[in-house]
């Protein structure tokens, strides 16, 4: 933080914002804010289907979920209890206690055995799935191609999202998010030279290839001294990882598969029943408020490894304050963003500006902006929470999901995207964000007495 004058850093201390958090918002506000110039080059490159094609690859890409199955935050979560007795050496190296870096070291070696296995699922699977459906409108536009490459170097990028997840819970946020500034920056000039270029559906596929070179420069050349020395380590005590995984990994598992068809799907469910033409508008649109509603959450996120490292210490009272404080500008930063957003988009259409007819129109987008609203509070609870090695939200998660899924499919077939968008915002307002509440309430005086009575027993 010191590149940022006395003052600047005196108001981001203020704020909670550490140098992880610098770095992602910076990130997320590139996004943001270069995202103004992508939607206008895609009007001026793309044709109206082959936007809706565009976004419709983006919602395929994000089947990876079910690759990843709410793992790689358990790495996070796993790696920073085992970090508090390790540290990198003057060559770059892990050192520290042989128990945990055995530890870390078999963690390390389960984590990138499941993802090269599922790497080559996605690349199957999704291919197929997009092949299909994509091909079962006939779209005038030439997508086969791209779309093979597309899934063929997201597949690639899989294998690293495993090790960039454990360098998290190493208290390597701050590089990572540094890291992931440099992807999005070079990521959107790439893109928009393709669009210029008249690449097309390519620029997607020039984009994710951006991200692997990022990830593959970081693990074999600024982390190659540490991935080696997980590598050549041997654990003292061998650790079945699936089993001390599997109480929270299949509740997480089930949750993250739940949450991409009550999130990522709805631009499926438009090009379904509207079309190419309407999935574009929606998809940007939605775009554009994950991407706020994910630079919000920077704050509570960036943090996972010392939240956990306070709930593992038994500071409960200090770690309630922090998530409190932390949540409450994680919700201020998104409706700021979103409600400038909206302005901007009601401001265009009323101008007659055809940018604006790119995107919902306000009543679509608030009611959107609304349910992303509620979703980052229910997150905040089921952190607080997890943070304690513990998930009690596998069935209100369950139906969450499966109520949002069922309710946009119906509503978007007979309303559009304001029966998907309002579909979304009552189901988090009446019961995910109230059932979560409460059961985080309801456990927080178990959840802190088993951490104290785990920490005093002897190892």
């Amino acid at each position: 933080m010191d590149f940022f004058p006395a003052p600047v850093r005196n108001l981001l201390q203020r704020l909670e914002v550490n140098r992880a958090v610098a770095f992602l918002l910076l990130s997320r506000g590139w996004q943001f804010t270069s995202g103004v110039f992508t939607a206008a080059l895609l009007i001026e490159c793309l044709s109206e289907s082959t936007r809706g094609v565009y976004q419709l690859f983006l919602s395929l890409l994000s089947m990876q979920m079910f690759v990843e199955l709410g793992l790689p935050g358990l790495v996070v979560l796993m790696a920073s209890h085992e970090w508090d007795r390790l540290g990198f050496g003057r060559t770059g190296r892990i050192e520290g206690d042989a128990i945990a870096l055995g530890r870390l070291s078999s963690l390390h070696k389960f984590v990138s055995r499941w993802f090269a296995v599922g790497a080559v699922i996605f690349l199957v699977g999704v291919s197929l799935n997009g092949y299909f459906e994509v091909g079962a409108k006939e779209s005038p536009v030439d997508w086969l191609t791209p779309w093979l490459a597309l899934v063929a170097v997201n597949a690639a990028a899989l294998i690293y999202v495993p090790k960039l997840a454990l360098l998290e819970g190493c208290h390597e946020v701050g590089t990572i998010s540094y890291y992931r500034l440099l992807q999005a920056v070079t990521g959107t000039l790439v893109v928009w030279a393709a669009l210029l270029l008249g690449g097309g559906l390519w620029s997607l596929v020039a984009a994710s290839a951006v991200r692997w070179a990022w990830e593959f420069y970081l693990v074999h050349f600024r982390y190659r001294a540490a991935f080696a020395s997980l590598h050549e380590h041997r654990e003292l005590v061998p650790t079945d990882w699936l089993r001390e995984l599997w109480p929270l990994l299949w509740r997480v598992a089930i949750q993250t598969v739940g949450s991409y068809f009550s999130s990522y799907y709805f631009t499926r469910v438009i090009f379904s029943c509207q079309g190419d033409v309407e999935a574009g508008r929606f998809g940007m649109t939605w775009a554009i408020l994950m991407t706020l509603q994910n630079a919000s959450l920077s704050w509570v996120n960036t943090r996972a490894p010392e939240f956990g490292a306070m709930a593992a210490r038994g500071d409960h009272e200090l770690l309630r304050l922090r998530l409190i404080k932390t949540g409450a500008i994680s919700l201020v930063v998104f409706l700021i963003g979103a409600g400038g957003f909206s302005g901007t988009v009601l401001a265009l259409r009323q101008g007659g500006i055809k940018y604006g007819d790119a995107f919902l129109p306000l009543a679509e987008t608030g009611l959107l902006m609304v349910g992303l609203a509620l979703m980052l509070l229910t997150n905040l609870c089921q952190t607080s929470v997890r943070l304690y090695k513990k998930d009690l939200f596998l069935i209100p998660n369950s139906i969450t999901s499966l109520a949002i899924a069922i309710l946009a499919w119906v509503a978007g077939h007979r309303f559009g995207g304001i029966g998907v968008a309002a579909a979304y915002a009552i189901v988090a307002g009446v019961f995910s964000l109230p059932v979560s509440g409460y059961l985080a309430w309801k456990s927080r005086p178990q959840l802190t007495q088993s951490a104290s009575t785990e920490r005093s027993e002897p190892s």
